[in-house]
C-alpha cells in the first residue's frame, strides 16, 4: 500500500515472519519521512537502514502498532485540499521536489481517469 500524507510518502507492505517483532514493514525512500512518523506516532521501534534497498527506511511492526499509524494518520486529516496543504507545508528545496512529486502522481492518475472515460465512451 502506498500512503501519500502531509507527513510524507510510506510503502506498506507485509513480509514472511523473520524472527523479528512483527512483519509489517512501513518503508520511506526520505529519512525524513520515517523520522517524522516515528515522532507523531511515539513508536519506540527502531529505524532500520539499508542504501542499497528501493526503500532504504523502514520500521518494522506488528498489527497492533500498524492500526496505531493508521489512526493518527487519520487523525492528521485537517485539510479540504491535500494538494493545497502539502504545497504550503515546506519550501525548502527538498519540499518543492516533493510537492512536484506528489503533483506527478496525481496528474498520472488524472491521465488514466481520462483514459478510462475514452475507453468507456466507446462501449
Amino acid at each position: 500500500m502506498w500512503i501519500f500524507s502531509k507527513y510524507g510518502f510510506f510503502s506498506i507492505v507485509k513480509k514472511p515472519y523473520t524472527g523479528e517483532e512483527g512483519n509489517v514493514h512501513i518503508r520511506a525512500r526520505l529519512k525524513n519521512d520515517i523520522e517524522k512518523l516515528k515522532e507523531i506516532t511515539s513508536l519506540p521501534n527502531e529505524i532500520k537502514t539499508d542504501e542499497y534497498a528501493d526503500y532504504p527506511y523502514r520500521i518494522i511492526v506488528g498489527e497492533s502498532e500498524l492500526s496505531k499509524i493508521m489512526k493518527v494518520l487519520e487523525e492528521s486529516i485537517d485539510y479540504s485540499n491535500f494538494k493545497d496543504t502539502v504545497h504550503n507545508l515546506d519550501h525548502s528545496p527538498l519540499g518543492i521536489k516533493r510537492n512536484r512529486a506528489y503533483m506527478n502522481v496525481w496528474a498520472e492518475m488524472a491521465r488514466l481517469h481520462q483514459a478510462e472515460l475514452l475507453e468507456n465512451n466507446g462501449k
